[in-house]
């Protein structure tokens, strides 16, 4: 995985259909893989986006529509969502 990746941004995401963040932390430790924890998307992407590097994004359509908004591809705002209920 280190040839080909350069570093793993993981968000802090609370939601019972995501996986835990610490799981995947913990996952990345063990590989011994270069990684850092955002708080939200935006900072994740800001970041990656200093590091002037191809980035993948990964995640559920949730995730994907509000990644798109801060990439500036999506021009709609994407919904919120707390406990499972949209506003």
């Amino acid at each position: 995985m280190k040839e080909i990746v350069d570093v793993i941004h993981i968000v802090k995401r609370s939601h019972e259909r995501l996986a835990n963040y610490k799981i995947l932390e913990n996952n990345l430790k063990s590989l011994s893989a270069n990684y850092k924890v955002h708080a939200t998307i935006e900072d994740a992407i800001s970041f990656a986006k200093s590091l002037d590097s191809d980035c993948v994004i990964t995640g559920s359509f949730y995730i994907m529509s509000e990644a798109r908004y801060n990439l500036g591809i999506e021009k709609k705002k994407f919904r919120r969502f707390l406990n499972g209920y949209c506003f």
